[in-house]
């Protein structure tokens, strides 16, 4: 091979690399999201408002529980169009590509068995799914919060504090879409040719989302200063 062609080739071959890195973040500012309808009510009519202005920039999939198909399939089918069918055999598959999972009626029940980890339903085992792919979930507090003080009433909001710790992110619904927004407009930075990430790595950042691969290794001392930074971790 003569000079000029080993020149030409590695041209090519940067070329390559500049575009994969391009369809990477084209492929996340796409913002697909898939929505999982549970059966909830609460300020349902806040909710199909909400999801009309995020369908405006983001592909929408909607997918239900047979309560919430039974409850709302008729008003969410009027702003969402795109509809999935669920099984345990597809979850992997609803997930793949997807930058953003919606809770937006998520309910008491299915909030208790997310929370403990009880998989027996297709929701809660794609749920879960999603929780171990690193997905950013976002949910509303309108269907599955109680207000008031009592044992039993405490018992039943320290779910949504176990969620969160899970990673999974709660906004009131006449704020989802905004609060979506805010997320998901940060600066994406991709760090997937590390196996591991130290505080080191994320030092000098702020309010950013770093792309790593499920595989990557997350310390929960990082985990900690990622959250005082507005850093979001997804993983591909």
């Amino acid at each position: 091979m003569s000079y000029d062609e080993i020149i030409e080739f590695l041209v090519r071959e940067v070329g390559k690399r500049i575009e994969e890195e391009k369809n990477k973040e084209n492929n996340l500012e796409k913002n697909s999201a898939l929505v999982i309808i549970h059966g909830g009510n609460g300020d349902l009519s806040q909710v199909l408002v909400e999801l009309e202005n995020l369908s405006k920039n983001y592909d929408l999939e909607v997918i239900y529980t047979r309560s919430g198909r039974k409850l709302s399939y008729g008003k969410i089918s009027q702003v969402i169009k795109n509809e999935k069918e669920l099984s345990y055999e597809n979850a992997e598959e609803l997930l793949k590509n997807k930058s953003l999972i919606l809770l937006p009626v998520l309910t008491k029940s299915s909030a208790a068995k997310i929370a403990y980890g009880i998989r027996d339903t297709e929701a809660s085992y794609l749920v879960s799914k999603a929780i171990l792919a690193g997905k950013i979930i976002v949910a509303t507090y309108n269907s599955c919060r109680i207000n008031g003080n009592s044992e039993y009433i405490n018992q039943i909001n320290s779910n949504i504090e176990k969620l969160k710790k899970y990673g999974i992110r709660f906004t009131e619904a006449k704020n989802l879409a905004n609060y979506v927004e805010n997320i998901m407009n940060k600066k994406s930075i991709y760090l997937t040719h590390k196996k591991s990430i130290s505080t080191r790595d994320i030092a000098n950042l702020s309010n950013v989302n770093i792309i790593v691969t499920k595989d990557t290794s997350i310390t929960t001392l990082v985990l900690d200063r990622a959250k005082e930074a507005n850093i979001n971790f997804i993983k591909e």
